[in-house]
Parts: structure tokens; sequence; C-alpha cells
């Protein structure tokens, strides 16, 4: 009898702890799921889609700092393009170019790279939660791609009387300044801002839940900043906190709603736990 109750308590044992990790690995993520011919698939570690397009659903992108305001009536993606990358959690790689920016109010005062009329910046993703984290709702956490900090390089060109509290040329640096996470491949890079995960009709934003699937992704970045998220680290979940500074300008805010679709084949596609 002793014996079969200690093989039974073994057995209690066993079967809780694989509950116990069951949990933990449904706790983890998120992770992009696409639909292709019918079927769904979460995509692995390593494993890439293409982003096929950007463009903004909102009227125009703001940056909004402390001192002025920068509105772009375009954002598109760049030249070399952009992927959605597969493992727990999910990343995304793309260039973005912003046109037609100008500071508000002010026409005159350009806000460009050079005088290409564009602003590019090269980022890197990387899907999370809300806190307190609900699976509910994922976040998209932006890295700068190419420094640990600087998003982009632009200056404010202009008549003084055009630009606000410049005189002469003023280069701007969009730079993340909160949590510094590492980037496979990367290093370590801060988190400037966070956006919340949805879909969009071709003209209006709307958020999605775990599991659900969506033709045209979209992406929208609220006028009052979410600060705080949670990301997967690879053991546990962890604190995020996303900000950015304009550098001469003071505290920024990202402003604006986006849609992304993804390359032919791929019918829909989303995020789940």
């Amino acid at each position: 009898m002793r014996f079969k109750i200690i093989g039974l308590c073994l057995a209690a044992a066993f079967v809780m702890s694989a509950v116990g990790v069951a949990t933990a690995q449904a706790a983890e993520g998120p992770k992009w799921t696409v639909e292709i011919g019918g079927v769904k698939k979460t995509l692995a570690k390593a494993e890439t889609r293409s982003v096929a397009s950007i463009k903004n659903l909102s009227t125009t992108f703001k940056l909004k700092t402390s001192t002025a305001t920068i509105v772009c009536t375009s954002v598109r993606l760049g030249t070399t393009g952009g992927t959605l990358a597969g493992g727990n959690p999910g990343t995304d790689k793309v260039e973005i170019v912003f046109s037609g920016c100008t500071v508000e109010g002010h026409s005159s005062c350009k806000a460009e790279e050079g005088s290409t009329g564009k602003i590019i910046s090269k980022v890197i993703t990387m899907l999370g939660y809300e806190k307190p984290k609900s699976e509910n709702m994922a976040l998209d956490g932006f890295f700068p791609e190419k420094s640990n900090e600087v998003f982009a390089e632009f200056s404010l060109v202009g008549p003084a009387e055009e630009c606000p509290k410049v005189t002469g040329n003023i280069v701007v640096k969009p730079t993340a300044t909160n949590t510094a996470v590492n980037i496979p491949e990367l290093g370590t890079r801060r988190c400037g801002v966070l956006a919340q995960v949805g879909k969009s009709s071709g003209t209006v934003f709307a958020l999605t839940s775990n599991g659900e699937l969506f033709a045209k992704g979209g992406l929208n970045f609220p006028a009052t900043a979410i600060t705080v998220g949670e990301h997967w680290n690879g053991s546990a979940f962890a604190e995020l906190k996303c900000s950015l500074s304009a550098g001469v300008l003071g505290a920024a805010t990202e402003i604006g709603e986006s849609e992304i679709t993804l390359e032919a084949g791929i019918t829909a596609f989303g995020w789940t736990p």
C-alpha cells in the first residue's frame, strides 16, 4: 500500500509539473501568426515574411514635442523594405519614410534629412503586452536599428520667423530614452515608442485580440503616449518602459495610425500568446 501511495503521489506531481510547464509556455509571446492557403501557422524563430506596404491611416503623422509639433502628410515603406520575424516574442524590422513634414502652423519650416524632403527611420519592433498584462491586447515596442537610441536625424529648415526657436537650421534627433533590451544580432537598444496592435479596414484602425487574423494590420500611436508595457525576456515577463526625446525640442510623442500589409500569398495575419 505504501508503494502504491508513493506512486500515486509521484504521478500527481508529474501531472502538476506538466500543467505548470504548459501554463508557462502559454503565457509567453506574443508571436506572429499567418494564414497561407487557409492554413494558420505561427512563425518559428528566424522564419520571416516580407512587409509589402505601409501607409498612414490618419490624415497626418505627428511628432509632438514640448517646443513644436512636426506634421508629416505621408508615411510609407522605404526602399530597403521590411520583414516580420517569428520567435518568442515576434519581431519586425522595417525602414519607414516620412514625407511632407513641416512644423505645425509654420508651413515654410520644413523638417527633412538634408534636402531630400524626407525623414527616414530604420526600426526594430518587438511584440509585448500592456501592463498589467492582458493577453487581449498586444503592443509593439519600437527600437532604433542603426543606433542604440537614435531613430533618425533631420533638420528644421526655414526662415527664423517660421521655425519656432530656430536661428538658421537646427538638427533634431528623435531618441529613445528608456528601457534597454538586448536585440539578437544587434546588441542593446532602447525603447522609444509603444504602439497598439490592430487591424485596418482601409480607413479606420481597430484593436484586435489574440488569435484574431486580419488581411491588413494596423498600428495606433495614441495622443496620450503608452509608456509602460511588458515583454517576454526569454525566461519571464519584464517591465518595458518606452519614451522619446527630440533633443533640443524636448520630450516627444509620436501620434498617428498606420496600415501594414504582407507579401502576396498571405491572406491574413495576427498574433497569438
